[in-house]
């Protein structure tokens, strides 16, 4: 095993919503491209952890690893702008984003919650979503939903959101999953915007996907008669720019 040292890149801090990221695994040389408009004067950023993480998570391992509480622009917000990533919604409508200690408070109703419970129903779900198969997706969707515990844009359903679409984009599913797909991919180009950035490598990862995606359903609504070939030749050179 190689490890290499990097004085330079020591120096810069850590950010849950980084404007740089490295290009290609670091070697004997690092390089590292922009992923966020830069302003003058603004500092530079990389993420030390998996920006997928829902903020606890990525906190604890920066506190375990890297001996230090992440004060960047999301770990101020308790809103992580305005997605609630980390956030479980409350019956209120409002959401549970403001921690203290050992229990966790709405932010609209004051409604307190054991964070350790919360937790346990998180871990719960994601061990399902990760034993589900392709077929299972879209059943997990309408539970979730219905539970009301979580809300479009929290941390597991974005993670549904990415089976739907690599299903989509890998294979030919049925018509609901390619349904869910389409319907729930905006959502998650939406989050990885403003987690990963407007070039962030996964944010183009799964725009290209979605593109895909977007030319299934293209492709099955011409032949089921509801485009003409007129309309369908338009939608398919939009999805070839979109592909480029």
């Amino acid at each position: 095993k190689v490890c290499f040292l990097y004085p330079t890149v020591s120096l810069m801090s850590h950010s849950c919503a980084a404007n740089l990221e490295i290009v290609d695994s670091p070697a004997r040389s690092v390089k590292f491209v922009a992923k966020r408009q830069i302003g003058k004067g603004d500092e530079l950023t990389w993420s030390y952890t998996n920006f997928l993480l829902p903020r606890h998570n990525i906190q604890e391992k920066l506190s375990q690893t890297w001996l230090f509480d992440c004060q960047c622009l999301r770990c101020k917000d308790p809103a992580e702008f305005g997605l609630y990533y980390s956030s479980q919604k409350c019956v209120c409508g409002g959401y549970l984003s403001k921690t203290m200690e050992d229990r966790t408070m709405c932010d609209k109703c004051g409604k307190q919650v054991d964070s350790l419970t919360m937790l346990m129903e998180e871990q719960s779900m994601m061990k399902e979503l990760s034993l589900s198969d392709t077929a299972d997706l879209c059943a997990l969707l309408q539970k979730l939903v219905a539970g009301q515990i979580v809300h479009p844009t929290h941390h597991i359903m974005v993670r549904l959101y990415m089976r739907l679409v690599e299903s989509v984009a890998r294979n030919n599913p049925d018509a609901a999953v390619l349904a869910a797909a389409v319907q729930h991919g905006p959502a998650l180009l939406k989050v990885l915007d403003r987690l990963d950035g407007e070039e962030g490598k996964l944010l183009k990862k799964y725009r290209k996907m979605y593109s895909l995606v977007e030319f299934k359903d293209l492709v099955r609504r011409q032949e089921e008669g509801g485009l003409s070939q007129m309309e369908f030749q338009a939608k398919l050179e939009q999805l070839r720019e979109n592909l480029l």
